[in-house]
């Protein structure tokens, strides 16, 4: 499974023209993109494609929107796991996810985001593994693990 992050340069309108830098996060695997990112078009900034990349470092936002997060690390990393989901296909019909640093301000930032949106798609391929290990519904395996054996 491989994360594609495109990377687009533009202009957007308003009051004057302003550069945005968009990155476009899709996930595929040997033969197909994978349908796993969560439907946006409620928080997409007006008259756009994008979600603009400082809300989903705001907490306030992502509950607001009911995306599920986890924080990480000693300072708190933002990871917007709600964004993304391997195996709830009926809530995710989405094969990318665009996110938008409008008027190029605080890139550093951006950046950051950026890290946070790929370890939560880290986590839920994660969780997708661990799913798979009991097989398919009706089945059962069976794991042993020998105690004498155990190297700690």
């Amino acid at each position: 499974m491989n994360i594609v992050k495109t990377f687009v340069k533009g202009r957007g309108k308003g009051e004057s023209y302003y550069p945005m830098f968009g990155i476009k996060f899709t996930v595929k695997d040997e033969t197909t993109v994978q349908i796993i990112f969560m439907d946006t078009s409620e928080i997409v900034e007006p008259n756009t494609m994008w979600i603009d990349i400082n809300k989903l470092n705001d907490e306030d936002f992502l509950n607001e929107h009911k995306i599920d997060y986890v924080l990480e690390g000693e300072n708190k990393n933002i990871i917007p796991i709600g964004l993304v989901d391997f195996t709830n296909e009926s809530e995710y019909s989405k094969i990318a996810l665009n996110i938008c640093n409008f008027k190029g301000v605080e890139l550093y930032k951006s950046n950051k985001v950026i890290k946070n949106i790929e370890r939560a798609i880290e986590i839920k391929y994660e969780a997708m593994k661990f799913i798979r290990i009991f097989g398919d519904f009706g089945t059962e395996k069976e794991e042993i693990i020998n105690l004498d054996n155990k190297v700690n």
